[in-house]
């Protein structure tokens, strides 16, 4: 099932982490990325499920900021996140009962809708096209072999190193900015196997920016969704 982590981690560590439904789950990662749910439609109070996909901030409940905040949403679609979630982190919860993994693909659209009646900055793959940073310039060359698949490989994680790269900017700069992102590591381990250099090779970068000092001071969910 989906595994959440958060950073800042949360006060209230469990040894098992609790399991929540797909309601409350969503809830729970939309008041820490700060959107403060402060009633739900429909006369939910759970936030169900509508038509069998996680509800985003939109599909289930009116939010408002909470002033200027600094949040990232990353999703990463893998059954192994002992090969990229840094081992000093632990789940927040996980989500029982979840929806297919391509639902969550939705969810980080709807949060990126509304962010931007939140944020005053948005970044997102969803809504721009990618900076050719010289990080994203080495990814391309790295999997240049691949093709297009590398291509989208290459994209994915030069969205995900940007995040980092944000975060060489002062905090002042950064207030008030919501990113999202999504990896989907399962494609690769089912093209080229865990064991190849390819995965190990973009597993390392995604462990290397959830690893960085600088990014966990951020108000960040990270959804490890299986395949």
């Amino acid at each position: 099932m989906p595994q959440v982590y958060l950073f800042p981690p949360s006060r209230l560590q469990h040894h098992t982490p609790p399991s929540l439904d797909a309601g409350e789950a969503n809830a729970a990662i939309a008041q820490h990325l700060g959107f403060d749910v402060y009633e739900t439609l429909g006369g939910s109070r759970d936030g169900a499920l509508v038509g069998g996909h996680l509800p985003g901030p939109n599909g289930m409940g009116v939010g408002v900021g909470e002033g200027e905040l600094d949040s990232v949403l990353v999703v990463v679609q893998s059954a192994y996140p002992q090969d990229f979630i840094p081992k000093d982190l632990k789940p927040a919860f996980t989500i029982s009962s979840p929806p297919p993994a391509e639902a969550f693909t939705d969810l980080i659209h709807g949060y990126t809708e509304r962010a931007h009646q939140m944020f005053e900055n948005v970044i997102s793959p969803f809504i721009a096209s990618i900076q050719a940073s010289p990080a994203y310039k080495q990814l391309l060359d790295a999997f240049d072999f691949m093709g297009d698949v590398g291509k989208d490989v290459a994209d994915e994680l030069g969205w995900l190193v940007g995040v980092v790269d944000d975060d060489q900017k002062t905090v002042g700069d950064r207030k008030d900015t919501f990113e999202a992102v999504e990896v989907k590591l399962a494609d690769l381990e089912k093209s080229y196997g865990r064991q190849s250099e390819v995965y190990g090779q973009a597993a390392q970068t995604v462990q290397a920016v959830l690893s960085n000092q600088g990014f966990q001071k951020r108000n960040v969910a990270i959804i490890v969704v299986p395949p």
